[in-house]
């Protein structure tokens, strides 16, 4: 089953979300403009925050999605539901909510000791698996890939995380530990090299 909600601004703007369930996740298709994020909201007090275009998540079912919208930033483009609701009120929480971007937005810094670095997440595919991949550039030129996996601070990483050595908090607070590989010959980049 599929459902589509159309999702329309004060600008006039207009676009449709498609939402349906495949394997176990809720996959979405929003058309995006430049720097967007999907937001899928459960209720008008709570939403989730995903990358704009085609995507998966097993945030929320299609049954708990309440309504939609885009969003730049903290400022909601447009927004639709299926039920009556005042998107004044709602567009004020968003806006004045610390939650926007979250971590991983597609593109954007994750780590305030790597601004450099861009991210995106990778939607595993049984719950709790997904992580990030990511570019850190040296010298405005691809320097080395990054690999980011959630996880809890210890001394040494998780046995099935061998070569992941570094562990990065994000600002969100969540953890991940992190592997960089250089793109050139190959071979991992220590954390330090990147600083």
């Amino acid at each position: 089953m599929r459902r589509r909600i159309l999702l329309g601004g004060d600008d006039g703007a207009r676009t449709v979300a498609a939402l349906w369930e495949e394997d176990g996740a809720l996959c979405y298709d929003c058309p995006p403009q430049a720097g967007q994020r999907l937001l899928l909201f459960a209720s008008p007090e709570r939403w989730f925050s995903l990358p704009a275009g085609r995507g998966r998540t097993r945030a929320l079912s299609l049954g708990q999605v309440w309504g939609a919208a885009l969003a730049r930033g903290r400022e909601l483009v447009c927004w639709g539901s299926a039920q009556a609701a005042d998107w004044q009120v709602i567009r004020a929480r968003v806006a004045a909510s610390g939650e926007l971007p979250p971590a991983a937005e597609e593109g954007e810094p994750l780590f305030a000791l790597l601004p450099q670095a861009r991210w995106r997440r990778v939607c595993g595919a049984l719950p709790g698996s997904d992580y990030l991949t990511g570019e850190v550039p040296r010298g405005g030129e691809p320097y080395c890939a990054a690999l980011a996996v959630p996880g809890h601070y210890a001394l040494t990483p998780p046995p099935w995380l061998a070569g992941f050595e570094d562990f990065l908090q994000a600002e969100d607070g969540s953890g991940y530990w992190v592997a960089f590989t250089r793109l050139r010959g190959g071979g991992s980049v220590p954390l330090r090299e990147l600083l």
